[in-house]
């Protein structure tokens, strides 16, 4: 039996948006672990292989620095009025001279 779109078999189920209790307890538990088992893994460090530092390091990198994200940037100057050009024109000129 299919529900349909916006209801369920359970009403008054989990609100959206609310986070999934066991997946919660689980992350708790890993970062435990983590935590416990973290110190050891550096005082191991400088006895693995380059290869196995480097897998590492790239593979924790992304929890210290976050992925920087592609970004266009897409001006239509045929479009903008001249005054404005104008004005870019002019912050450009400032900031060159400076």
């Amino acid at each position: 039996m299919q529900f349909k779109k916006g209801k369920s078999g359970n009403p008054s189920g989990r609100p959206v948006g609310s986070k999934n209790k066991t997946g919660g307890e689980l992350r708790e538990e890993i970062g435990v672990f983590l935590n416990e088992k973290i110190k050891v893994l550096f005082r191991q460090f400088d006895k693995m292989s380059t290869q196995d530092q480097r897998i590492l390091v790239t593979d924790l990198l992304p929890y210290y620095i976050p992925k920087l994200q592609s970004v266009t940037n897409s001006i239509d100057y045929d479009n903008m009025p001249d005054e404005v050009i104008d004005k870019i024109i002019e912050g450009l000129k400032q900031s060159a001279q400076e």
